[in-house]
Protein backbone atom coordinates (compact mmCIF):
# COMPACT_ATOMS: atom_id res chain seq x y z
CA UNK A 1 0.00 0.00 0.00
CA UNK A 2 1.20 3.52 -0.25
CA UNK A 3 1.39 3.96 3.49
CA UNK A 4 4.59 2.30 3.14
CA UNK A 5 6.06 6.05 1.99
CA UNK A 6 5.26 6.63 5.48
CA UNK A 7 3.31 9.71 4.84
CA UNK A 8 6.38 11.87 4.15
CA UNK A 9 5.29 14.56 1.63
CA UNK A 10 8.96 15.20 0.57
CA UNK A 11 8.81 11.65 -0.79
CA UNK A 12 5.46 12.34 -2.49
CA UNK A 13 6.92 15.64 -4.15
CA UNK A 14 9.88 13.60 -5.23
CA UNK A 15 7.50 11.25 -7.21
CA UNK A 16 5.33 14.05 -8.46
CA UNK A 17 8.75 15.60 -10.08
CA UNK A 18 10.27 12.86 -10.95
CA UNK A 19 6.67 11.97 -13.26
CA UNK A 20 6.93 15.36 -14.52
CA UNK A 21 3.85 16.41 -12.11
CA UNK A 22 5.79 19.69 -10.41
CA UNK A 23 7.67 20.95 -13.53
CA UNK A 24 10.16 22.85 -11.27
CA UNK A 25 11.56 23.38 -7.97
CA UNK A 26 11.48 27.38 -8.44
CA UNK A 27 8.16 27.41 -10.09
CA UNK A 28 6.33 26.00 -6.70
CA UNK A 29 8.67 28.66 -4.53
CA UNK A 30 7.06 31.28 -6.48
CA UNK A 31 3.94 29.83 -6.20
CA UNK A 32 4.13 29.03 -2.48
CA UNK A 33 5.44 32.79 -2.17
CA UNK A 34 2.69 33.94 -3.81
CA UNK A 35 0.68 32.32 -1.51
CA UNK A 36 1.84 33.73 1.77
CA UNK A 37 1.65 37.05 0.12
CA UNK A 38 -2.14 36.26 -0.58
CA UNK A 39 -3.29 34.70 2.99
CA UNK A 40 -5.75 37.66 3.40
CA UNK A 41 -8.22 36.41 1.07
CA UNK A 42 -8.68 33.33 3.46
CA UNK A 43 -11.86 34.59 5.27
CA UNK A 44 -11.75 32.09 8.02
CA UNK A 45 -10.20 28.60 9.07
CA UNK A 46 -11.52 25.99 11.56
CA UNK A 47 -8.66 24.65 13.12
CA UNK A 48 -9.85 20.94 14.16
CA UNK A 49 -6.92 20.73 17.28
CA UNK A 50 -8.11 24.15 18.98
CA UNK A 51 -11.74 23.62 18.51
CA UNK A 52 -11.85 26.77 17.20
CA UNK A 53 -12.86 28.99 14.18
CA UNK A 54 -10.85 32.43 13.40
CA UNK A 55 -11.73 34.91 11.52
CA UNK A 56 -9.38 37.17 8.90
CA UNK A 57 -9.53 40.55 7.84
CA UNK A 58 -12.62 42.20 7.92
CA UNK A 59 -15.46 40.24 6.19
CA UNK A 60 -18.81 41.87 6.48
CA UNK A 61 -22.42 41.07 5.19
CA UNK A 62 -23.12 37.52 3.31
CA UNK A 63 -19.39 37.36 3.00
CA UNK A 64 -19.41 36.98 6.73
CA UNK A 65 -22.46 34.66 7.13
CA UNK A 66 -21.13 32.32 4.66
CA UNK A 67 -17.72 32.09 5.42
CA UNK A 68 -18.63 31.27 9.33
CA UNK A 69 -21.77 28.83 8.34
CA UNK A 70 -18.52 26.82 6.37
CA UNK A 71 -16.74 26.75 9.29
CA UNK A 72 -19.56 25.98 11.68
CA UNK A 73 -20.17 22.79 9.54
CA UNK A 74 -16.31 21.93 9.46
CA UNK A 75 -16.74 21.85 13.09
CA UNK A 76 -19.95 19.65 13.54
CA UNK A 77 -18.11 17.71 10.61
CA UNK A 78 -15.30 17.11 13.39
CA UNK A 79 -17.39 16.30 16.06
CA UNK A 80 -18.95 13.52 14.37
CA UNK A 81 -16.40 12.01 12.17
CA UNK A 82 -13.58 13.58 13.60
CA UNK A 83 -11.38 15.35 10.65
CA UNK A 84 -8.11 14.61 11.35
CA UNK A 85 -8.71 10.75 11.77
CA UNK A 86 -10.52 10.87 8.03
CA UNK A 87 -7.16 12.64 6.51
CA UNK A 88 -5.32 10.19 8.22
CA UNK A 89 -7.00 6.95 7.01
CA UNK A 90 -4.94 7.13 3.36
CA UNK A 91 -1.06 8.06 2.67
CA UNK A 92 -2.69 8.28 -1.32
CA UNK A 93 -2.71 11.80 -2.23
CA UNK A 94 -5.50 11.29 -4.29
CA UNK A 95 -7.82 9.20 -2.06
CA UNK A 96 -7.15 12.34 0.54
CA UNK A 97 -8.51 14.46 -2.48
CA UNK A 98 -11.73 12.75 -2.53
CA UNK A 99 -12.12 12.51 1.68
CA UNK A 100 -11.94 16.99 1.08
CA UNK A 101 -13.79 16.87 -1.70
CA UNK A 102 -16.56 15.57 0.79
CA UNK A 103 -15.81 17.70 3.68
CA UNK A 104 -15.22 21.16 1.56
CA UNK A 105 -17.94 20.31 -0.63
CA UNK A 106 -20.24 19.79 2.45
CA UNK A 107 -19.31 22.77 4.07
CA UNK A 108 -19.69 24.75 1.10
CA UNK A 109 -22.94 23.79 -0.06
CA UNK A 110 -24.68 24.29 3.20
CA UNK A 111 -22.77 28.24 3.57
CA UNK A 112 -24.34 28.60 0.44
CA UNK A 113 -27.76 27.80 1.18
CA UNK A 114 -27.05 29.77 4.02
CA UNK A 115 -26.70 33.01 2.15
CA UNK A 116 -29.14 31.89 -0.67
CA UNK A 117 -31.38 28.88 -0.11
CA UNK A 118 -32.19 29.03 -3.60
CA UNK A 119 -29.13 27.09 -3.99
CA UNK A 120 -30.12 24.14 -2.71
CA UNK A 121 -32.57 23.77 -5.94
CA UNK A 122 -30.17 23.69 -8.28
CA UNK A 123 -26.65 22.44 -8.66
CA UNK A 124 -25.55 23.05 -12.42
CA UNK A 125 -23.74 21.13 -14.47
CA UNK A 126 -20.37 19.71 -15.48
CA UNK A 127 -19.12 20.93 -18.72
CA UNK A 128 -17.17 19.32 -21.06
CA UNK A 129 -13.92 19.14 -20.66
CA UNK A 130 -14.06 20.57 -16.58
CA UNK A 131 -10.78 20.29 -15.97
CA UNK A 132 -9.13 22.43 -18.80
CA UNK A 133 -12.14 24.78 -18.06
CA UNK A 134 -11.58 24.88 -14.19
CA UNK A 135 -7.80 25.96 -15.11
CA UNK A 136 -9.32 28.57 -17.23
CA UNK A 137 -10.86 30.10 -14.27
CA UNK A 138 -7.86 29.51 -12.21
CA UNK A 139 -5.57 31.07 -14.57
CA UNK A 140 -7.48 34.24 -15.63
CA UNK A 141 -7.23 34.74 -11.76
CA UNK A 142 -3.77 37.02 -11.52
CA UNK A 143 -2.48 35.82 -8.25
CA UNK A 144 -3.03 32.18 -8.78
CA UNK A 145 -1.82 31.97 -12.82
CA UNK A 146 1.53 31.43 -11.38
CA UNK A 147 0.56 27.90 -9.52
CA UNK A 148 1.60 24.95 -11.43
CA UNK A 149 -1.82 23.68 -11.95
CA UNK A 150 -1.17 20.31 -10.91
CA UNK A 151 -1.49 22.35 -7.38
CA UNK A 152 -4.00 24.57 -8.49
CA UNK A 153 -6.78 22.32 -10.11
CA UNK A 154 -6.45 19.46 -6.73
CA UNK A 155 -6.83 22.53 -4.89
CA UNK A 156 -9.90 24.27 -5.86
CA UNK A 157 -11.35 20.70 -7.35
CA UNK A 158 -12.56 19.82 -3.35
CA UNK A 159 -14.64 23.37 -3.18
CA UNK A 160 -15.88 22.95 -6.89
CA UNK A 161 -16.86 19.92 -7.84
CA UNK A 162 -17.60 18.35 -4.12
CA UNK A 163 -20.09 21.34 -3.39
CA UNK A 164 -21.92 19.81 -6.78
CA UNK A 165 -21.80 16.43 -5.48
CA UNK A 166 -23.01 17.49 -2.01
CA UNK A 167 -26.04 19.27 -3.84
CA UNK A 168 -27.35 16.35 -6.38
CA UNK A 169 -27.11 14.33 -3.26
CA UNK A 170 -29.52 16.56 -1.45
CA UNK A 171 -31.61 16.77 -4.20
CA UNK A 172 -31.82 13.09 -3.93
CA UNK A 173 -32.05 12.01 -0.50
CA UNK A 174 -32.21 15.20 1.44
CA UNK A 175 -29.90 15.40 4.37
CA UNK A 176 -29.45 11.96 4.36
CA UNK A 177 -27.25 12.26 1.23
CA UNK A 178 -25.05 14.40 2.80
CA UNK A 179 -24.32 12.28 5.77
CA UNK A 180 -23.68 9.70 3.04
CA UNK A 181 -21.02 12.00 1.69
CA UNK A 182 -18.89 11.97 4.48
CA UNK A 183 -19.55 8.43 5.73
CA UNK A 184 -18.30 7.69 2.43
CA UNK A 185 -16.38 9.87 0.53
CA UNK A 186 -15.13 9.71 -2.70
CA UNK A 187 -12.33 7.37 -3.57
CA UNK A 188 -10.36 9.69 -5.53
CA UNK A 189 -10.72 12.69 -7.92
CA UNK A 190 -12.08 10.55 -10.49
CA UNK A 191 -15.30 9.94 -8.15
CA UNK A 192 -14.86 13.87 -7.66
CA UNK A 193 -15.40 14.67 -11.05
CA UNK A 194 -18.17 12.21 -11.92
CA UNK A 195 -21.74 12.24 -9.94
CA UNK A 196 -22.51 8.80 -11.59
CA UNK A 197 -18.99 7.30 -10.98
CA UNK A 198 -19.54 8.20 -7.65
CA UNK A 199 -23.11 6.62 -7.31
CA UNK A 200 -22.38 3.47 -8.79
CA UNK A 201 -18.73 3.08 -6.96
CA UNK A 202 -16.89 2.96 -9.99
CA UNK A 203 -13.70 2.87 -7.99
CA UNK A 204 -10.04 3.47 -9.84
CA UNK A 205 -8.59 0.05 -11.50
CA UNK A 206 -5.18 -0.34 -9.84
CA UNK A 207 -2.31 -3.44 -9.51
CA UNK A 208 -0.44 -5.54 -7.21
CA UNK A 209 1.72 -2.33 -5.42
CA UNK A 210 4.59 -4.64 -3.81
CA UNK A 211 7.96 -4.19 -5.37
CA UNK A 212 8.86 -7.69 -5.36
CA UNK A 213 6.88 -8.93 -8.82
CA UNK A 214 9.23 -6.69 -10.37
CA UNK A 215 13.17 -7.76 -11.36
CA UNK A 216 15.74 -7.19 -8.55
CA UNK A 217 16.93 -3.23 -8.70
CA UNK A 218 20.51 -2.59 -10.42
CA UNK A 219 23.10 -2.58 -8.09
CA UNK A 220 23.15 1.02 -5.86
CA UNK A 221 19.42 1.63 -6.67
CA UNK A 222 17.01 1.66 -4.23
CA UNK A 223 13.25 1.64 -4.03
CA UNK A 224 11.78 5.48 -3.19
CA UNK A 225 7.93 4.49 -3.44
CA UNK A 226 5.07 4.06 -5.28
CA UNK A 227 1.65 5.68 -5.40
CA UNK A 228 -1.45 6.81 -7.67
CA UNK A 229 -1.40 10.27 -9.70
CA UNK A 230 -5.05 10.60 -10.10
CA UNK A 231 -7.46 12.18 -12.98
CA UNK A 232 -6.96 15.66 -11.40
CA UNK A 233 -2.88 15.51 -11.00
CA UNK A 234 -2.55 13.56 -14.56
CA UNK A 235 -4.62 16.45 -16.05
CA UNK A 236 -2.14 19.10 -14.78
CA UNK A 237 0.88 17.32 -16.20
CA UNK A 238 -0.09 18.43 -20.18
CA UNK A 239 -1.14 21.76 -18.75
CA UNK A 240 2.02 22.66 -16.92
CA UNK A 241 4.16 21.79 -20.16
CA UNK A 242 2.07 22.43 -22.91
CA UNK A 243 -1.22 24.22 -23.53
CA UNK A 244 -1.34 22.67 -26.88
CA UNK A 245 -1.10 19.29 -26.04
CA UNK A 246 -3.82 20.33 -22.86
CA UNK A 247 -6.10 21.42 -25.20
CA UNK A 248 -6.15 18.44 -27.47
CA UNK A 249 -6.51 15.89 -24.34
CA UNK A 250 -8.74 17.77 -22.12
CA UNK A 251 -10.70 20.21 -23.49
CA UNK A 252 -12.96 18.03 -26.36
CA UNK A 253 -14.01 15.64 -23.45
CA UNK A 254 -12.87 13.56 -20.40
CA UNK A 255 -9.19 12.06 -19.92
CA UNK A 256 -10.66 8.83 -20.15
CA UNK A 257 -8.94 7.63 -16.87
CA UNK A 258 -9.55 4.74 -15.31
CA UNK A 259 -6.13 3.95 -12.96
CA UNK A 260 -2.97 4.63 -12.97
CA UNK A 261 0.01 3.58 -10.37
CA UNK A 262 3.75 5.27 -10.51
CA UNK A 263 6.80 2.87 -9.17
CA UNK A 264 10.23 5.14 -8.84
CA UNK A 265 13.32 4.16 -7.98
CA UNK A 266 16.47 6.13 -7.07
CA UNK A 267 20.00 6.15 -7.75
CA UNK A 268 22.54 8.54 -5.44
CA UNK A 269 24.47 9.80 -8.35
CA UNK A 270 21.66 8.89 -11.40
CA UNK A 271 18.96 10.11 -10.02
CA UNK A 272 15.29 8.80 -10.24
CA UNK A 273 13.91 5.77 -12.49
CA UNK A 274 10.23 5.66 -13.27
CA UNK A 275 7.69 3.03 -14.16
CA UNK A 276 4.21 4.02 -14.78
CA UNK A 277 1.08 1.97 -15.29
CA UNK A 278 -1.70 3.48 -16.51
CA UNK A 279 -5.56 2.68 -17.17
CA UNK A 280 -8.13 4.46 -19.87
CA UNK A 281 -11.20 3.80 -21.05
CA UNK A 282 -10.90 2.56 -24.22
CA UNK A 283 -7.48 1.90 -26.67
CA UNK A 284 -8.28 5.44 -28.22
CA UNK A 285 -7.44 7.29 -25.22
CA UNK A 286 -4.87 5.08 -24.24
CA UNK A 287 -2.86 5.79 -27.51
CA UNK A 288 -4.23 9.69 -27.34
CA UNK A 289 -2.87 9.98 -23.92
CA UNK A 290 0.63 7.85 -25.14
CA UNK A 291 1.39 10.13 -27.82
CA UNK A 292 0.92 13.41 -26.04
CA UNK A 293 2.90 11.97 -23.06
CA UNK A 294 5.65 10.97 -26.18
CA UNK A 295 5.79 14.76 -27.49
CA UNK A 296 5.48 16.55 -23.71
CA UNK A 297 8.78 14.15 -22.95
CA UNK A 298 10.52 16.29 -26.10
CA UNK A 299 9.55 19.24 -24.60
CA UNK A 300 10.81 18.21 -20.86
CA UNK A 301 13.96 17.13 -22.00
CA UNK A 302 14.23 20.24 -24.43
CA UNK A 303 15.60 17.98 -27.53
CA UNK A 304 13.60 16.29 -30.82
CA UNK A 305 12.66 12.34 -30.40
CA UNK A 306 11.84 10.63 -32.83
CA UNK A 307 8.32 10.84 -33.81
CA UNK A 308 5.33 8.54 -33.35
CA UNK A 309 4.94 6.36 -36.74
CA UNK A 310 1.09 5.61 -37.48
CA UNK A 311 -0.46 3.15 -35.38
CA UNK A 312 2.69 2.03 -33.56
CA UNK A 313 2.49 0.61 -29.38
CA UNK A 314 5.06 2.56 -28.57
CA UNK A 315 8.43 4.44 -28.74
CA UNK A 316 11.84 5.15 -27.12
CA UNK A 317 14.93 6.78 -27.03
CA UNK A 318 17.89 7.00 -25.54
CA UNK A 319 20.12 9.78 -24.49
CA UNK A 320 23.92 10.30 -24.59
CA UNK A 321 24.40 9.32 -21.02
CA UNK A 322 22.74 5.71 -22.15
CA UNK A 323 19.47 6.99 -20.04
CA UNK A 324 16.58 5.34 -22.08
CA UNK A 325 12.94 6.57 -22.03
CA UNK A 326 10.01 4.55 -23.02
CA UNK A 327 6.05 4.43 -23.90
CA UNK A 328 4.63 1.11 -24.63
CA UNK A 329 0.59 1.01 -25.38
CA UNK A 330 -1.03 -2.65 -25.02
CA UNK A 331 -4.81 -2.26 -25.52
CA UNK A 332 -6.60 0.24 -23.12
CA UNK A 333 -3.43 0.55 -20.89
CA UNK A 334 -0.10 2.48 -21.06
CA UNK A 335 3.57 1.88 -19.75
CA UNK A 336 5.88 4.85 -19.64
CA UNK A 337 9.60 3.34 -18.18
CA UNK A 338 12.65 5.62 -17.83
CA UNK A 339 15.70 6.07 -15.91
CA UNK A 340 17.79 3.42 -16.47
CA UNK A 341 19.49 1.74 -19.32
CA UNK A 342 17.55 0.40 -22.72
CA UNK A 343 17.25 -2.88 -21.79
CA UNK A 344 16.93 -2.81 -18.21
CA UNK A 345 13.97 -0.07 -18.16
CA UNK A 346 12.37 -2.41 -20.97
CA UNK A 347 12.78 -5.29 -18.56
CA UNK A 348 10.89 -3.65 -15.62
CA UNK A 349 8.37 -1.89 -17.58
CA UNK A 350 6.92 -4.57 -19.50
CA UNK A 351 7.07 -6.71 -16.00
CA UNK A 352 5.06 -4.05 -14.32
CA UNK A 353 2.70 -4.08 -17.18
CA UNK A 354 1.88 -8.00 -16.05
CA UNK A 355 1.43 -6.78 -12.80
CA UNK A 356 -2.41 -8.42 -11.59
CA UNK A 357 -5.30 -6.24 -10.86
CA UNK A 358 -6.41 -5.72 -6.90
CA UNK A 359 -9.45 -4.57 -5.63
CA UNK A 360 -10.00 -1.59 -3.23
CA UNK A 361 -12.35 -1.65 -1.04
Amino acid sequence: MAAKLGDSLLVVDRIWRAVGIVPRAETETKANDRSDRDCHAVRALYQAKAGRILLFGDPDGDSLDRSIAHELVHAMQDEWFELRRMLRSTAEPDEILGILGALEGEASFVAASVVDPAAMSSCGSIPVGALWSLDKSIRAVPELSMIPPSVSLPAYLPYVFGERLACVLHLRTGTAGLDTLLMRPPAGSAQLLSVDGYLSGRRAIDWDTSWSQLPPLPREWSALGHLRIGEARLAGLPLAWDRGSARKLLAGGALGWRGDRVWVATHPVKGDAVFWRLAFDSPKKALAFAKIWWSLRSIRLGTSLPGWSGASEGASWTDRRGVSYQVLVRGAEVGVGEGFDSATTSRFLRRSMRRPVVERN
